[in-house]
């Protein structure tokens, strides 16, 4: 490219060129920052998580190596209602929770083998969002963290730092508008 040579004219001013370019950087970012917001929420790979029906708040592993979501149940009960499949379970907290079967999965465990549990569909919060996921019912007693958030539950709303845990709080506005 050859020289560029820019001639200033008696009487007027110039304003520097950095300065314009710096100010117009700056809306950028601005203007990106502002859309970023409304994007995915960054977790951590554990988080505290809220099952506001049953006031109940327990640490969960958000995991995207998982497809499904897990809930640490024992008794589990199945039982019909309504000519319904439902399902009796208690929670770490011994909380005793019925719900109607949403379905039977069958998992894979470790041993190559599969397990079958029955998923239900729970309201839960996560970083201030209340959603209603479908979780399979296993004892995960022998597991650091109560409840795993798979990637289906996370699917548009969430994305996961894996070097940081508990970056949200579980707080969200009820249908009543009161927070849990």
């Amino acid at each position: 490219m050859g020289n560029l040579s820019v001639e200033k004219k008696k009487g007027t001013k110039q304003v520097p060129h950095l300065i314009v370019f710096g100010f117009i950087l700056f809306l950028g970012v601005f203007g990106v920052t502002v859309q970023a917001d409304t994007g995915p929420v960054v977790t951590g790979w554990v988080e505290k998580v809220a099952i506001p029906e049953y006031n109940l708040t327990l640490k969960a592993k958000v995991d995207s190596g998982a497809d499904s979501s897990s809930l640490h149940a024992v008794s589990i009960h199945r039982f019909t209602k309504n000519n319904q499949a439902w399902v009796q379970f208690r929670t770490q907290d011994g909380i005793a929770i019925q719900k109607p079967v949403l379905r039977i999965v069958h998992i894979k465990t470790k041993t190559k083998g599969t397990q079958a549990r029955e998923v239900v569909e729970l309201p839960i919060c996560l970083a201030g969002q209340l959603t209603t996921v479908p979780v399979n019912l296993v004892d995960r007693s022998h597991f650091s963290y109560p409840m795993l958030i798979g990637r289906s539950a996370m699917a548009g709303q969430f994305l996961i730092n894996p070097h940081q845990q508990f970056l949200t709080e579980p707080e969200c506005a009820s249908k009543d508008g009161k927070a849990s």
